[in-house]
């Protein structure tokens, strides 16, 4: 809401009071009520008496009109230009005073009135100037004050805004490296997945597989077991028939022949060998099958002998004949076979490794530990106990 001042009084006027009559703009200039009212109340009083004096009261008498018309002789006027209000008169005015005289006096009263009156109207105008100057003047100040706030209000406010930009930069930054290394080890953990989702799948092709082909491995091994058996049957009845074919040469030795010059059979197989040699020198075949074949039938044997025949095959080139020898020494239990064992716990494969570790367990009775699904070094480890183990035992063997 606008506020003005009274260029009379200087009281604040409100824009409210001009638009409510409650003020007034006189000549450019604002009157407010009290101002007005009492401007208004010395119209009216110069108004009732023009001459600026003093209003007669009812009960004097009415002077004629023509006295008043009487003009006053030059002494007279002489002395009534010197009359200075307040001051008391003469003795000679009062006896030569006419009715015209006072009223000349009223009339000087009434002018030296209104000359007071426009002193102080123009005093006051002055004096309202200079406030309303001295207002302006703070009014300004008060401005300049508050553009400077101002001022420093926006140069703060510019370097919190600063600030605030940096400090969203700085988090904007560090929210994008995050989402960047998140975006990161996603990706990973992403490949590792698919990785392992194709693994998965091989591994369950490879399971498929081995299911479709176990029923035709097992009848496989029925049959080579059947036919092992029936070879070691074979092998048996042969050498049987052999020992006694040579019981029968030599009763026909030692009879007399017919002649001296009869041609000698040749000599037969020596008496005494095992019965399962001809699995030995089958061990040798370039037929993996076979190789297998003779393994199984040297372990049915349950001759502790065939150990040292089968220890080789530890190293077979196929994964089968190996896992074979190691399960056959371990049923056999030479412990002239832990050596081999022990180093067949380095197999490349983890089920080698596996029957060997079962088989040197049975053969040593002892049981160090071994994982063979472990790292390499850790097996390594587990390997360089077993062998300190052996050689132990080897060297106390020795000594006794």
């Amino acid at each position: 809401m606008k506020i003005l001042f009274c260029d009379l009084c200087n009281e604040s006027v409100p824009q409210s009071e001009l638009d409510a009559g409650r003020a007034f703009m006189r000549k450019g200039r604002v009157v407010c009520l009290k101002c007005d009212q009492l401007m208004t109340q010395r119209e009216d009083s110069s108004d009732s008496n023009p001459f600026g004096g003093p209003t007669l009261p009812p009960s004097s008498p009415t002077v004629p009109p023509q006295a008043t018309l009487t003009p006053l002789p030059s002494a007279a006027v002489a002395q009534d230009a010197n009359f200075m209000p307040g001051q008391p008169q003469p003795a000679h005015s009062h006896a030569s005073a006419q009715p015209g005289q006072r009223s000349g006096a009223g009339v000087a009263l009434g002018l030296f009135s209104i000359a007071l009156t426009a002193c102080s109207f123009y005093w006051l105008m002055e004096r309202s100037e200079r406030v309303s100057t001295d207002l302006q003047k703070r009014l300004d100040s008060i401005q300049q004050e508050q553009e400077s706030a101002d001022k420093r209000a926006g140069a703060r406010s510019t370097e919190l805004k600063a600030e605030l930009l940096f400090l969203q930069g700085r988090l904007d930054s560090r929210a994008d490296d995050d989402r960047k290394a998140l975006e990161i080890r996603f990706d990973e953990i992403q490949g590792k997945h698919k990785l392992s989702q194709t693994s998965l799948g091989e591994l369950r092709a490879s399971i498929e597989s081995l299911q479709g082909v176990a029923p035709s491995l097992q009848r496989h091994d029925e049959e080579l077991n059947s036919g092992a058996q029936k070879l070691v049957t074979l092998e048996t009845r042969a050498n049987a028939i052999e020992v006694a074919l040579a019981e029968l040469k030599m009763e026909l030795e030692k009879r007399p022949g017919p002649a001296e010059g009869a041609a000698r059979p040749s000599p037969a197989t020596p008496v005494g060998t095992p019965p399962w040699m001809g699995l030995v020198q089958q061990l040798e075949s370039a037929n993996s099958g076979d190789r297998w074949v003779a393994v199984q039938g040297l372990g049915e044997t349950r001759d502790p002998a065939v150990a040292e025949y089968i220890v080789p095959r530890l190293k077979d080139i196929d994964i089968f004949v190996r896992m074979a020898a190691a399960r056959v020494l371990g049923d056999l239990g030479s412990s002239k076979s832990s050596g081999a064992l022990i180093e067949a716990l380095g197999d490349q494969e983890y089920t080698v490794r596996e029957v060997a570790y079962l088989a040197l367990c049975s053969v040593s009775k002892k049981s160090l530990p071994f994982d063979a699904h472990s790292d390499p070094v850790e097996r390594a480890k587990r390997v360089k106990a077993w062998q300190d183990w052996w050689k132990k035992a080897q060297d106390e063997g020795a000594a006794q």
